[in-house]
This record gives structure tokens, sequence and C-alpha cells, in this order.
């Protein structure tokens, strides 16, 4: 494993796809490159992660009916335990970075 900085560079000829550019080496912290061309995504978020958008529009639709849209530019966190959907509006390219303790303990589905 290298101690040197990683350079984020997107590469234009990855399309629908994820790149992972970095993991640590305990597998709990990752930084990559993904897109999406389109659609809804169901997800739950055992996890924490930080969005920057390159290109595109999305929607997140949490399950308690919240709403949130993020344009190119712009960047968000998810946090651990968001449930909801991910709606790709406009093609996705995205680069991310991701924590996810190895001991990390699922959230309960809220009552």
């Amino acid at each position: 494993m290298s101690t040197r900085p990683v350079r984020f560079v997107p590469n234009p000829t990855i399309q629908g796809t994820t790149a992972e550019w970095y993991k640590d080496r305990t597998g709990s912290f990752t930084a990559g490159y993904w897109t999406h061309p389109g659609g809804l995504i169901e997800v739950t978020y055992n996890e924490e992660e930080f969005c920057v958008l390159l290109e595109g529009k999305v929607r997140l639709t949490g399950s308690d009916g919240t709403v949130d849209e993020y344009s190119a530019g712009e960047a968000f966190i998810i946090p651990t335990g968001f449930v909801g959907k991910w709606e790709t509006l406009e093609p996705v390219r995205k680069w991310y970075v991701i924590w996810a303790p190895a001991d990390f303990k699922k959230p309960e589905p809220a009552q």
C-alpha cells in the first residue's frame, strides 16, 4: 500500500461503472469515480458517503418523504442510515469518498 497522495483524474471513457481509486489498508475508507446513465435505485446506506457531482443531476428521496436535489458542481453527504431512493435525473459522473468501518452495525429500521 502506498502512503503517497492519490490524484483524482476523471476518465471520460468510463461509463455506467465504478472505478475505485483508493482503499485504505482496513478496507473501511474508499474513494473513486462513479457514473450512472439514469433511473431509480432503492438505497440503504450502511456507510457515510461524500459525493461531488461532476456532471448531471440527482434527486434523493428519503423514506421519511424528504426530497433533495443536487446538480453538477455541488457536493453533499449521504449519512449512515439513509434509506430511500437515488434518482438520476440527468446522466451523472461523480467523485465519491466512503467510510464504512468493519465493525459498523446496521441501523435498525425506524418504527
